[in-house]
């Protein structure tokens, strides 16, 4: 048995290429002047050109999972992370990020449609390689795909219709315990493994499936990809269900902590840094997406957040849409010694680069501003308090998502992976297991799990209550499309936030199904709308 406690002091090792005589500088903790290759469909896309599983890797790829207008924007800014606020002309929208902010959301949002038409199609596209090939790998990599996006679907939506290579014109609407089983039963097949399996407690000789055991390639579903996924599944299973499964998760997220290849990376920066494909970081990050500037777009976060005028302090190719902000409660969340702050945020006054690749140190200005100070500063405490969502808030108001480091000379699309399923939420969940009354079959504790987490933030133990869990849950999991799942697990998504009054109804757990797919006649509304 391995150890629980496994952490690595990895070196920043970065890969030097000599194919372009322009120089890149990375801003944040890693600061080497470096060029990295484009993805290749080998590489990041799940595979080479004959492999059955790219197109489906691809679409997981471009669905909205790190960028603006789908999965991710529904997820944060419905959540008490992100929100977008309205600028006089600007992200106003026709009032869809309002609503969503709000919970006001009806059929009729934009994004959700979006989000909704981007997992079917994912769904489509992994049912057709399915129904191409033989390979029982790739037909257990499919399958966990296929249970991913379904997942999705269920987790916003609620009552979807689970749809098979061998049933899509026929399946039905389902409740959502209904859609809940079906999403196990995926994962369970491409595992090879039963729910009794899980329960007693996972081991080596309970598994029957071709997916690898291997860390390798973080790009493709392994066997602790596909674990990583059940083990977030059945944390949120009570809301689905309405059946606990909170020792099914910790018994899941325990094999893979105990008995995986994976280990806590010592620097929480790097795991999100435009280099985290080759600096360590995939030692933590199990299965992620890869993102590329010239081939892999689709994460666009520097254009998504940074006002207009920060494209001189990263030199970006293009400029940025001033758009997302943290709210400021959310940002207080976190102790002043957390490194994780000074890397999730950009905060106070930015700074010009200059045409050497120098920081000039001269403050941007934005005259465009409407408060009596145009320089440009990311923080709560103008000359005006931060005032209103909506119409006129201001331009410059909030600490920006900085998580994903940006880089100098950068392209709208980004260079990072961005992780689904990373080591860190595992230690997280066992942790909340044992808060909500799981035991450990290893004899882990709350400390044990919790220990290499707050150690590489710079703090102390945390108290071992749910309330700090759900805290640090959010501390740890920011912008990682975790937090609005969090919120209705804890009870907390009714809540009054900043420009959110609180709704003692239950304020609309599942989105509504978008009215273009009412309209079909294959699905009828959520009760709530």
């Amino acid at each position: 048995m391995k150890h629980l406690i496994k952490s690595t002091f990895l070196s920043a090792s970065l890969l030097v290429f000599s194919c372009t005589d322009l120089e890149e500088e990375l801003i944040g903790d890693v600061t080497s002047e470096v060029s990295l290759p484009a993805i290749t469909s080998a590489s990041g896309g799940g595979g080479g050109s004959s492999d059955p599983t790219t197109g489906a890797y691809t679409k997981l790829r471009e669905s909205g999972s790190a960028g603006h207008g789908g999965y991710f924007s529904v997820q944060s800014v419905s959540s008490d992370e992100i929100a977008i606020a309205q600028k006089g002309g600007d992200w106003y929208d026709g009032g869809i990020w309002l609503d969503m902010h709000r919970h006001t959301y009806t059929a009729g949002n934009g994004p959700l449609k979006d989000t909704w038409n981007n997992q079917y199609g994912n769904v489509a596209e992994v049912n057709r390689a399915l129904n191409s090939t033989t390979d029982p790998s790739a037909q257990a990599e499919l399958k966990s795909l296929r249970a991913f996006f379904h997942w999705r679907l269920l987790d916003l939506y609620g009552r979807i219709r689970y749809i098979k290579e061998d049933n899509a014109t026929s399946a039905s609407q389902l409740d959502r315990a209904a859609g809940f089983a079906e999403v196990e039963n995926d994962l369970l097949a491409a595992l090879g493994i039963t729910r009794a399996n899980v329960a007693a407690g996972l081991s080596d000789g309970d598994f029957s499936s071709d997916l690898s055991t291997l860390a390798g390639d973080s790009y493709k579903v392994n066997r602790w990809g596909a674990l990583g996924i059940l083990a977030k599944v059945y944390l949120n299973a009570e809301v689905y269900s309405g059946s606990s499964f909170y020792q099914h998760a910790l018994n899941v997220a325990e094999y893979i902590v105990v008995n995986g290849p994976y280990s806590i990376h010592s620097d929480y920066a790097q795991l999100f840094a435009p280099d985290n494909d080759s600096n360590g970081a995939r030692a933590e990050n199990i299965f992620t997406i890869p993102y590329d500037e010239a081939s892999g777009g689709g994460m666009n976060f520097a254009q998504m957040t940074l006002t207009y005028t920060s494209q001189k302090t990263w030199q970006l190719q293009d400029q940025p849409w001033n758009g997302y902000a943290a709210l400021q409660e959310f940002y207080d969340s976190y102790d002043a010694n957390d490194v994780r702050k000074a890397n999730n945020f950009h905060y106070g006054v930015q700074r010009a680069w200059g045409d050497q690749g120098a920081n000039t140190g001269d403050p941007l200005v934005d005259f465009s501003f409407d408060d009596d100070n145009p320089i440009v500063s990311y923080d709560y405490n103008k000359p005006a308090p931060l005032n209103q969502l909506e119409p006129n808030g201001g331009r410059d108001y909030g600490a920006r998502l900085g998580k994903f480091g940006f880089k100098r000379l950068q392209r709208p699309d980004m260079d990072n992976d961005y992780p689904l399923v990373r080591l860190s939420e595992m230690h997280l969940i066992i942790a909340e297991g044992l808060l909500r009354g799981a035991t450990s079959s290893a004899g882990l504790t709350v400390a044990a799990a919790m220990g290499p987490i707050r150690s590489r933030a710079g703090l102390g133990a945390m108290p071992e209550t749910l309330d700090e869990l759900f805290h640090e849950r959010g501390r740890e999991m920011f912008m990682e499309t975790t937090r609005r799942q969090d919120l209705i697990r804890f009870g907390k998504y009714a809540d009054a936030w900043w420009e959110k009054a609180a709704n003692a109804s239950g304020d609309h757990p599942v989105m509504p199904i978008p009215q273009a797919a009412i309209d079909t006649g294959n699905y009828t509304q959520n009760s709530q709308y």
